[in-house]
């Protein structure tokens, strides 16, 4: 990529989060891309990505956005959302109206001549009393009904107790266990009673009759909401709630003594449990269900640290499923303000817009300003917002939203405000009507008690909204006062004039619709959008979220809400929490039916979110579109008949939308298929979703990005996993083998993502017969074939999960299963071993007869199984079902991605594993498994036989011709048994089994011993083996009955995959981090893992080292030629004798390694030490390689150690340096390993010594060069983990003994051979015609070779020869060398190393006790022999290194001496 493209995608990084001089920064997502700021310099970081220093686990909720997730539920030790996408409806209204019109009620003050009147905005003196008040209680049911169109409404007047409970028990047949509303207004009857009663009439109407709570409550049932509308309504309230703890006593009562009764009786058919709690025993006995008018448990949760530790009962008065809403307190009477409403309360309820359009009038003192009739003239109608009156109430529920949102608990908010229509809206009514009444001398009462919200600064917005729209309305009516409209003509009325003009201006007058729209929506997104900009705190949600959601309903501004609704979910996931809780979800689901370009991309996006935190809403996604609540729906729509999720397909298969956009959606639809929802599966395989995938992976644009391949590779796996209709449209389709060419993507997630798409149809069990066996037998051919030997620990990891199913071992596959394998393998393959265990057993057989293998019982593993059983019983009393978790084994071995060595000085290790599932009730038995892991404490003698055996195994299988496709696959799996990533293989054998080691049973149903003893292990073992290969061979499936061919009946059983993966939870955390700005970038990005995006800021402190460092080695080698650098500036000293040495740029520490053990010293000026020492592969005690190279590697950032091996594996430690210092903070973890030679084989050395691995590496590019004895030298890409370029070597000069490359500047690669040849390759041409030099003047085998970039910026070439011969060539004149000189004249030792310094200006030649310095002319600079003063002799130099700024040398002894070397007086 060009550096100018570089410097884009850096800059487009950059965001709120700044990480200054620190590349430290948290992962913005799984795929390496972080936050930066644009700066002149950045540095390139490998092995640093999200894969390399996560655990491959799922999303995680802190301590801190659980709060806004969760509450308490009502059954104890149950968690739930804070939202729901359950509704409840009001399905019936009761309207009781106690009005008396013209009598007073007795308790009643006396009244002036100037009172309220108005009744449900009716004058009840404008007709006869009967008529009134039917008028008043069809105007109260037409209010109501705006809310709610589709219940069930009655009323009655001055009713009768008999009427009132006839009204109600009918009310509640009618809505079964729905809510009833229950509406009283009490202005014509006494208050309320100090015994709980309200007034009712007698039949003649001389009475008032009191009507008990009690009673009512026994009628209404619940749940249910009741408004009351008279004076001291608070006292019905208290009275409620008293009576409904008697219901609840009396039912506990009753429920005692039916169980006594039934528990006397001589038969019982109900089965009760002191664990069961009252409701489920009086569930389980038919009993009447409790009284459900109060909720008298709360739980209190206690978390430390993000974890659930206790929770508290406790008991309370909380009323959830009985609401009430009260007009006044205790002592308080309704108002009486002649130029209001006498039933205000009601009015403010049922119609808030005309009560706050009066209420202001009053207040304000402009009523006069109005015509009389204002409220009736105010043009349009609530529900069309295009009107006047609906623009004031869609403002309106903004505003009272948005104050209950600020205001309220998030629990009620939910209860109040979400789940029901008609509820919702009296709450918003509610709010206005503790402002309204409050200025009257009233303070509203509800159960639930909500805090004050008539203060609330939003309602400064409310009133600025009506005096605009006051001042329009009055532009709108001022011409109808001035003229009267005649039919088509208007006259205009004049006192000046004695005649009418008849004058047409209709015109000017217009119709009265004209709207000018408010501008409250605009201000609010602009107050949300700087709030996304500098306000950003998610200990607080945004106050204008709920307004944002009302904007959503306007088409003309709901892309720009969207595209603001998108960014504050781009957040986390504490903002997809906000969202959801204040009531996205009813929106973006109304939204799916959007044809519009501009809006489906951002509600991809948000779909996007949404799944990624709660996957469980898939379902919503398969209803047909307008399958929500009324208030999206219009009065004519055609009921669709598309489902939801065609919204997402349709944009997947748009070939207009760009990849990256598709990456969202892709996401999506790969979500659907969670937990393998077959309602899914079956409609995304009708629709043609694997045909659509695979065109997608074969399309050019769609192969650059490697997100969208990724999740497309995702969603195939899950759509075919476990559903065999898409597993044979797959074969039918041969979509695998195009699944199949992922395997060589650049990214090792797409690969790994491969090897699970795979994986899922290989494990699909639903059908078997001999066609399914055939395909599964060659795609886990190719798998083994290819990832077996990838160099991403991601990759051959989900291989391991991919070729496995169930762990069900019968008789001869236990055999195999235990002989065969050691415990390493053992877990991995194991479908495959149980369909083709006799083949696998032949092969066995065969190898060895032909070795000479022996079979041994492992006793050790024996023991640790029994232990490990044990403490499976313990588990399984524990409510586990008698298996551990292979998931917790599995996060404590193969998920943790950065492992540390056993034998760290200084540190004492403690292994851990982690269940985030269920902390609590594994924590006794994990304790217990650890006990057993820790017991492990190196590598046994029967895990050193299994090494030799497998070696042995190998090197006779790769040297021979395969005779079928399982021999690859068994060559698999000796590979991955010795894997240079320890996958802690004790933990692995601790799994539990579903049947008894000991015995298990054969094809007729007989038991076979399982396991040989300890005494006749090898005799017996190779008895059931020549029994098994008897029979004849079928492949065979554990849901299948043994021999036969599934036809459709699976055998009963409870199989389950022993290892799990969370590989794709893993993937799912990126979409709750901050990804917009990539997907959405206006700038063409070529790659999301494209090596830009592994570009940090260096840390101020390195900057600092760095230049203090160049300024000491310019003064150096300044004067390097005129001052020797033979002083001894250090003197240290490590336990055994070190092969390999290297020196930290940055840091004062030297690396040395024995080929075992590796130590870093720490040096001052006066001292020096020991800092730390670990093993070199881990502990690992299936690896028995030598180290032979150290490189330091991220020298700026993040700086680790490279170690190669004699046998060509690498592995990476990140040493735990501190990035601002030069202290370790930890241990020492080793972050990935890998062989980029595995697959290829070693050239035999006759009459040489066995030559190691050769290694070179270019920070800049990020590429290992590698090579030795093998037929090519490989460079290999630390950022795809992968081959980039072989070169191919002639066989005829043997392995190649020294090597180097320079690719940072010039892509050039110089190679020695035993003959003295120099070769010089460029790998930006051909491999056929990479060789553009070849230098011939050296005439026996090369031990060192350099190429070098000097200060004019010029490469040269400079080896060394085992006779001493030194040439140095430049490529421009590469026929002769400018420099060439005999090393070894004066001494006739052979040259044993040839080292050049990094700036090209000095070289240094190491004979056995001596280093010999030159310049890079030749000319002798000094010399540095070894002396032993004590034994009076001169040690033999192991190993030599420069240092890769400054003019110091590191010189390495036998005796394990390690000095450093360089000019007097020189600072450190």
């Amino acid at each position: 990529m060009k550096n100018g493209t570089t410097k884009k995608i850096a800059a487009k990084q950059s965001g709120a989060a700044v990480f200054t001089g620190d590349c430290s920064g948290q992962a913005m997502s799984n795929f390496g891309m972080r936050r930066r700021t644009k700066t002149d310099r950045l540095i390139t970081r490998y092995f640093q990505e999200a894969r390399h220093v996560e655990d491959i686990l799922g999303i995680k909720e802190d301590g801190e956005e659980r709060d806004i997730w969760y509450i308490v539920s009502n059954k104890v030790n149950v968690l739930r959302r804070r939202y729901s996408k359950e509704r409840m409806k009001t399905v019936s209204v009761a309207l009781v109206l106690c009005l008396h019109i013209g009598v007073d009620p007795p308790d009643s003050v006396p009244k002036a001549s100037a009172r309220a009147r108005l009744e449900a905005w009716v004058d009840p003196y404008s007709c006869n009393p009967q008529k009134a008040a039917y008028k008043i209680a069809t105007s109260l049911q037409k209010s109501y009904e705006k809310w709610q169109p589709r219940a069930r409404y009655k009323s009655v007047t001055d009713p009768t107790s008999d009427d009132v409970r006839k009204l109600c028990v009918s009310m509640r047949r009618n809505a079964k266990d729905e809510r009833v509303l229950f509406h009283y207004n009490g202005h014509g009857v006494p208050r309320p009673t100090q015994n709980g009663e309200i007034w009712v009439f007698n039949k003649n109407f001389t009475q008032y009759i009191p009507l008990s709570l009690y009673d009512l409550q026994l009628c209404m049932e619940f749940p249910s909401i009741y408004v009351w509308d008279c004076s001291s309504a608070e006292t019905i309230v208290n009275w409620f709630m008293r009576f409904a703890k008697d219901h609840e006593d009396d039912w506990y009562k009753n429920l005692e003594a039916h169980q006594e009764a039934v528990a006397s009786s001589s038969i019982s058919g109900a089965k009760l449990s002191s664990r069961m709690t009252a409701d489920q025993q009086a569930e389980s006995l038919k009993f009447k269900r409790r009284p459900k008018f109060r909720v008298c448990a709360v739980i209190i949760l206690k978390w430390v640290h993000g974890h659930l530790m206790s929770a508290l009962f406790y008991s309370c008065f909380y009323p959830q499923d009985c609401i009430q809403l009260a007009a006044c307190r205790e002592d308080e009477r309704l108002p009486t303000n002649p130029d209001l409403p006498a039933d205000l309360f009601t009015s403010c309820l049922t119609t808030p817009i005309h009560t706050s359009i009066l209420w202001y009038l009053i207040k304000s003192g402009r009523k006069s300003q109005f015509p009389p009739n204002l409220l009736e003239e105010i043009p349009g109608q609530l529900n069309d917002r295009r009107t006047i009156l609906g623009e004031l109430n869609w403002i309106f529920t903004a505003i009272t939203d948005t104050i209950a949102w600020n205001a309220l608990p998030r629990d009620d908010f939910q209860r109040l405000f979400r789940q029901d229509l008609l509820l919702a809206s009296l709450f918003r009514s509610f709010l206005l009507a503790e402002r309204v009444m409050s200025g009257n001398g009233c303070n509203v009462v509800s159960s639930p008690s909500l805090p004050s919200t008539a203060d609330h600064p939003l309602w400064d917005s409310w009133e600025y909204t009506l005096d605009l729209t006051l001042n329009h309305i009055h532009n709108i009516l001022t011409p109808k006062l001035n003229f009267q409209v005649i039919g088509r003509d208007v006259l205009s009325k004049s006192s000046i004039c004695t005649l009418n003009t008849l004058i047409d201006l209709s015109g000017i007058i217009g119709d009265g619709q004209d709207v000018q729209h408010n501008w409250f929506f605009i201000e609010q997104l602009k107050a949300f959008e700087v709030w996304l900009e500098y306000g950003v705190n998610k200990q607080s949600s945004p106050e204008q979220l709920p307004i944002v959601l009302q904007v959503l309903l306007s088409q003309a501004h709901r892309q720009r809400a969207l595209e603001l609704l998108a960014r504050f979910l781009d957040l986390g996931q504490w903002a997809v929490g906000y969202s959801l809780s204040v009531g996205i979800f009813p929106y973006m689901l109304k939204l799916l039916q959007s044809t519009s370009r501009e809006l489906r991309i951002w509600l991809a996006f948000i779909w996007a979110k949404i799944l990624a935190v709660d996957p469980s809403v898939q379902s919503e996604l398969f209803k047909e579109n307008g399958d929500e609540p009324a208030r999206f729906e219009s009065a004519n729509r055609a009921k669709p008949v598309q489902l939801r999720y065609h919204f997402f397909v349709t944009i997947l298969n748009d070939p207009d939308t760009l990849p990256r956009q598709k990456i969202v959606v892709a996401f999506v639809l790969a979500t659907l298929f969670h937990n393998n929802y077959r309602i899914a599966q079956e409609n995304l395989t009708k629709k043609g979703y694997v045909n659509l995938c695979t065109e997608l992976l074969s399309e050019n644009k769609a192969k650059d990005c490697r997100l969208l391949k990724l999740w497309i590779l995702i969603g195939l796996g899950r759509l075919w996993a476990d559903y065999d209709p898409a597993r044979w449209q797959a074969v039918r389709l041969v979509a695998y083998a195009k699944v199949l060419k992922e395997l060589d993507d650049n990214a090792p997630e797409v690969r790994a993502a491969a090897v699970y798409a795979l994986g899922c149809l290989v494990k699909n069990r639903s059908e078997t017969n001999e066609h399914a066996a055939t395909i599964d037998q060659e795609i886990c051919d190719d798998l083994c074939n290819k990832c077996t030997k990838d160099g991403s620990v991601l990759v051959r990891e989900e291989l391991l999960v991919a070729l496995q199913v169930n762990h069900l071992f019968e008789c001869s596959t236990f055999f195999v299963w235990n002989i065969l394998f050691d415990s390493s393998v053992r877990f991995y393959f194991q479908w495959y071993i149980i369909d083709f265990e006799q083949r696998f057993a032949k092969i066995f057989w065969d190898l060895s007869e032909t070795l000479g293998i022996e079979m041994v019982a492992d006793m050790q593993d024996d023991q640790f199984e029994h232990n490990a059983n044990d403490i499976a019983a313990t588990i399984k009393n524990s409510d586990l079902n008698g298996h551990l978790s292979m998931g917790a084994a599995r996060k404590a071995s193969i998920y943790k991605k950065r492992q540390r060595p056993n034998d760290a000085i200084g540190i004492e290790e403690v292994v851990t594993m982690n269940d985030p599932s269920d902390r609590n009730s594994l924590s006794s038995s994990i304790s217990q498994v650890m006990s057993v892991v820790s017991s492990y404490t190196g590598p046994s003698k029967y895990d050193i036989a299994f090494r030799e055996r497998a070696k042995k195994q190998l090197a006779y299988l790769e040297n021979k011709n395969f005779k079928e496709p399982l021999e690859r696959t068994w060559v698999a799996l000796l590979r991955l048994s010795l894997d240079p990533v320890q996958k802690i293989h004790k933990v692995d054998t601790a799994m539990p089994r579903s049947e008894t080691p000991d015995e298990v049973h054969d094809t007729d149903g007989s038991s076979k011993l399982g396991r040989s003893s300890e005494n006749e292990g090898g005799s017996e073992s190779r008895s059931q083996l020549a029994e098994m290969l008897k029979q004849s061979f079928t492949p065979k499936r554990g849901t299948t009955a043994r021999g036969e061919f599934s036809s459709g009946t699976p055998v009963a059983t409870n199989a389950e995959a022993l290892l799990t993966s969370e590989f794709v939870p893993w993937c799912s955390r990126i979409f709750v981090q901050p990804i917009l700005d990539l997907i959405h970038c206006k700038e063409d990005v070529e790659d999301f893992t494209d090596r830009a995006l592994t570009l940090v800021n260096p840390t101020d402190w390195a900057i600092f080292i760095e230049q203090a460092q160049k300024q000491h080695a310019h003064a150096e080698f300044e004067v390097f030629k005129s001052v020797p650098c033979d002083s001894l500036l250090v003197a240290a000293r490590v336990p055994p004798s070190p092969t390999v040495v290297s020196f930290s740029m940055l840091r004062k520490s030297i690396y040395t390694t024995d080929g075992e053990q590796i130590y870093i010293t720490r040096y001052e000026k006066s001292h020096n030490h020991i800092a730390q020492k670990f093993s070199c592969n881990a502990g690992n005690p299936f690896n028995s390689d030598k180290t032979t190279a150290l490189i330091v590697i991220n020298e700026m950032s993040r700086e680790m150690l490279l170690c190669g091996s004699s046998t060509g594996i690498v592995r990476v430690w990140d040493l735990s340096y501190n990035i601002h210092s030069h202290e370790i903070e930890d241990l020492p973890q080793l972050v990935t390993a890998s062989n980029p030679l595995c697959d290829q084989s070693r050239l035999p050395l006759s009459n040489y010594a066995v030559l190691p691995t050769l290694y070179d590496w270019s920070q800049e590019t990020g590429r290992l060069v590698c090579g030795g004895n093998v037929r090519v030298i490989r460079v290999w890409d630390a950022h795809y983990e992968r081959t980039a370029h072989d070169i191919a070597i002639a066989v005829k000069k043997g392995a190649v003994t020294a090597l180097s490359g320079e690719l940072d500047h010039n892509d050039l690669i110089a190679a020695g051979y035993r003959d003295g040849v120099v070769n010089v390759h460029d790998i930006r041409v051909p491999a056929k015609e990479s060789l553009i030099m070849s230098f011939h003047d050296l005439s026996s085998r090369v031990v060192g070779v350099a190429i070098r970039v000097d200060s004019k910026g010029n490469a040269i070439v400079a080896a060394g020869d085992e006779g001493g011969g030194i040439c140095v060539w430049e490529p421009r004149m590469f026929k002769v060398p400018v420099v060439e000189i005999e090393a070894g004249r004066e001494t006739h030792e052979p040259l044993r190393n040839f080292i050049v310094h990094k700036n090209a200006e000095m070289f240094g030649c190491i004979l056995k006790s001596e280093v010999k310095l030159y310049d890079i002319c030749g000319v002798p600079l000094c010399s540095i022999r070894q002396n032993d003063s004590e034994r009076g002799r001169s040690p033999s130099i192991a190993a030599v290194a420069m240092h890769k700024l400054r003019c110091m040398i590191a010189v390495a002894t036998s005796d394990g001496a390690v000095n450093v070397y360089g000019q007097p007086k020189t600072s450190l």
